[in-house]
């Protein structure tokens, strides 16, 4: 069986054979994007419910942690184990070719690197396939939540990296038209 992928550039989206799963309420979807954002490590529950609460969580936030991990996993279904207690935290495993923003940032370092070497053809085009990735602002449904200012800030600086870096390799490649529409 396929298993599901998960996506943080744009909305928050675990798909799985081209269905996109109900991954629930804005909080429950904080909670797992908070955990893919620091794939396969684990996130203390204080740090969880500092980064969820803002340093005002209700008395009775361990155990919305607890819940939100069980309808999760009933959401996921066949990839349950991919979200997992770890001591006293929770983690999500998961191979970099599930997550959308792992897969965009290993794209990122190939096509620099590309352009390091001056092989602007094929800096341009693994440049814009990183970049396809992007499906809006990341988190974008989570845009009210404490922690993701600072995630979504530091993806979006590499989104803008990106760019840069396709549109030098464009211009290397004498496609100044091209540069230019993209630029608009």
């Amino acid at each position: 069986m396929e298993r599901a992928s998960f996506r943080i550039l744009g909305s928050v989206e675990a798909v799985r054979g081209g269905d996109v799963l109900n991954l629930g309420p804005p909080k429950q979807r904080a909670f797992l994007a908070l955990l893919l954002t620091r794939a396969n490590q684990t996130v203390s529950r204080d740090r969880l419910i500092d980064s969820l609460w803002e340093g005002e969580p209700p008395a009775t936030a361990v155990k919305a942690l607890q819940v939100f991990a069980s309808r999760l996993r009933k959401a996921l279904g066949p990839d349950a184990d991919t979200l997992a207690t770890s001591g006293n935290g929770y983690l999500v495993r998961i191979d970099e070719e599930r997550l959308d923003a792992a897969r965009f940032e290993r794209a990122l370092a190939s096509g620099e690197n590309a352009l390091r070497r001056q092989e602007f053809s094929l800096a341009e085009s693994v440049l814009g396939e990183a970049l396809s990735f992007w499906r809006g602002p990341a988190l974008a449904d989570l845009e009210d939540e404490p922690f993701v200012h600072s995630e979504s800030g530091r993806l979006e600086e590499l989104r803008l990296r990106a760019l840069e870096a396709k549109l030098e390799a464009s211009l290397e490649l004498g496609r100044h038209g091209e540069a230019v529409a993209e630029l608009e």
